[in-house]
């Protein structure tokens, strides 16, 4: 069974039924009270009940508590999904152009429109191109590659969110995870695929050998320390400020809706730069699927 149906709370002030960390965002976004903020029934969820006293001020202001707070859930199905995929080393497909194409862009499209309304974690999106798009390493021709999109698109519909992860993970394992030796062919052929695609800057950078370094593992030693000590020193542990250091809050603005064009994401999506990210979905993979 889609595991979006189950564990849902229905929403106190209309019919509809959200997951436990969607409620809140509906409730703010639809059923705000005279001030702006939410209304009795949305206080006394499950979402906002025993709230520190620094969490009513971003629950009141935002309807979610504090990101860092302790109480906060990291053990929700699609995040200990994408804790899965983001070991993975993000090799995919580009999308296909015609109907194949389309029919993820609208796939997609569909995902996102479940985080916007509270029945799927934002973990989702990434889980989608990581696992849909994943390479394997015997189909190498456009019409097997779109006939194995087609197929795990299928599956996704069918609500077959894990064996789509354990698939993605053992195609992974099977890529080769080592560096070719670049030499004159193999430099040639990497510049001309990056010019064909209107990365002059990444070309030049990899024709004269400044494309940087590459990820470092997390027991890496660097100056004497490993990578996951060097990262926790520059991130201390959260501190609570002291309730008093706020102002008190007086009438919140009512949360408007934002209006956004075809001409925003047009602007935004010609801007995107950078290699793979949070999916292992890099910025012309999104360009593409925008445009």
């Amino acid at each position: 069974m889609n595991d979006s149906q189950t564990n849902r709370v229905t929403c106190p002030h209309c019919p509809r039924d959200f997951t436990a960390r969607g409620l809140p965002l509906h409730i703010r976004a639809s059923h705000p009270g005279p001030t702006g903020i939410p209304s009795q029934p949305f206080a006394q969820s499950q979402e906002t009940a025993h709230v520190s006293p620094i969490d009513e001020f971003f629950v009141a202001g935002f309807g979610k508590k504090l990101l860092c707070s302790s109480e906060n859930d990291d053990t929700s199905e699609w995040y200990l999904r994408w804790k899965k995929i983001i070991k993975m080393q993000g090799k995919q497909y580009e999308l296909p152009q015609g109907p194949v194409g389309r029919q993820f862009v609208g796939l997609l499209t569909e995902t996102v429109q479940s985080v916007v309304d509270g029945s799927r974690s934002s973990e989702g999106i990434f889980v989608l191109c990581a696992t849909v798009l994943q390479r394997e390493r015997q189909i190498k021709i456009g019409p097997d590659i779109r006939r194995l999109l087609l197929k795990r698109m299928d599956l996704w519909r069918k609500g077959c969110y894990d064996e789509l992860i354990q698939e993605a993970i053992r195609c992974d394992r099977q890529l080769k995870n080592n560096k070719v030796d670049n030499n004159e062919n193999e430099k040639a052929r990497v510049f001309r695929r990056l010019v064909e695609k209107g990365k002059l800057r990444e070309a030049t950078r990899w024709a004269t050998d400044r494309s940087g370094g590459s990820v470092l593992h997390p027991d890496t030693m660097v100056g004497g320390q490993t990578v996951v000590e060097v990262l926790r020193s520059k991130h201390p542990p959260q501190m609570e400020p002291n309730r008093e250091l706020f102002d008190a809050a007086g009438e919140l603005p009512l949360l408007v809706d934002v209006n956004i064009a075809a001409s925003h994401i047009e602007r935004a999506a010609h801007r995107l730069r950078g290699s793979a990210g949070p999916s292992g979905t890099d910025a012309q993979q999104w360009r593409d699927m925008l445009l």
